[in-house]
């Protein structure tokens, strides 16, 4: 997922929205049953990086990257060498800076660091980050 995928439904809702272009879509039978390297470097989970078998949680990787995007106005990972910045999403490497996030809660901070966690396992899941104190307060 990435942001270009998500489309408004209506220009007067913010609320309605599709996701778009499954060109890569599989149907993940279990967390460790997918193979295929793809997708966007600003967005990939490192799992797909490190070229190991991934499930449904690579999209909740995507989720914390757009998330904190659309929050921060900057992606968390990012070097104009590519290969740099493959190494700060394998290694999980970003920090909020505070002159983009005075204004952004702890519980939202808090959200998206359980979305980009770099072990899957641990990885918040769609339901939990609907349950988070920031979703729930919101």
């Amino acid at each position: 997922m990435k942001p270009e995928n998500i489309l408004m439904v209506s220009p007067d809702s913010d609320v309605d929205v599709k996701i778009g272009d499954f060109g890569f879509a599989k149907y993940a039978e279990t967390e460790t049953s997918l193979l295929t390297q793809c997708g966007t470097p600003t967005y990939v989970a490192p799992e797909i990086i490190r070229g190991v078998p991934y499930g449904t949680k690579v999209d909740m990787w995507s989720l914390g990257v757009i998330m904190f995007v659309l929050l921060g106005g900057y992606p968390p990972f990012y070097d104009q060498d590519k290969l740099k910045m493959l190494k700060l999403v394998k290694n999980g490497t970003f920090d909020f800076d505070e002159t983009y996030w005075s204004g952004v809660s702890m519980h939202a901070r808090d959200s998206i660091s359980m979305l980009l966690n770099v072990d899957p396992y641990e990885r918040i899941t769609a339901g939990e980050a609907l349950d988070s104190t920031w979703m729930q307060n919101s």
